[in-house]
């Protein structure tokens, strides 16, 4: 169903492993095995598809086998990571989209 608010999230997807105000403690963890399926984005004609980001921690605590199935944007099918304007940071391996 199309977002029909008046705002817009900034984000679409953000997996990030760092200390924030989410956390307490200094225990980064890992991100393995995520899989975001059925997105569909609808924006006004034009308009760019909201930005992800992928990152890790270090080479301990990774983000690792990320995957995105079944991506739209108004429609269309998102095929590249350029098309899902994501950002791919540093100690991540194994991005895919199908």
């Amino acid at each position: 169903m199309p977002y029909q608010g008046n705002h817009a999230c900034s984000t679409l997807v953000s997996a990030i492993l760092e200390s924030n105000m989410w956390s307490i403690d200094r225990l980064y963890g890992s991100n393995e095995d995520v899989t975001f399926s059925g997105i569909h984005v609808y924006t006004d004609e034009g308009m760019a598809f909201p930005p992800s980001s992928l990152s890790g921690h270090d080479a301990e605590h990774m983000t690792q086998r990320v995957r995105f199935e079944n991506v739209t944007h108004n429609g269309s099918p998102i095929k590249t990571l350029k098309d899902m304007n994501l950002s791919v940071g540093e100690f991540v391996q194994d991005v895919s989209i199908i």
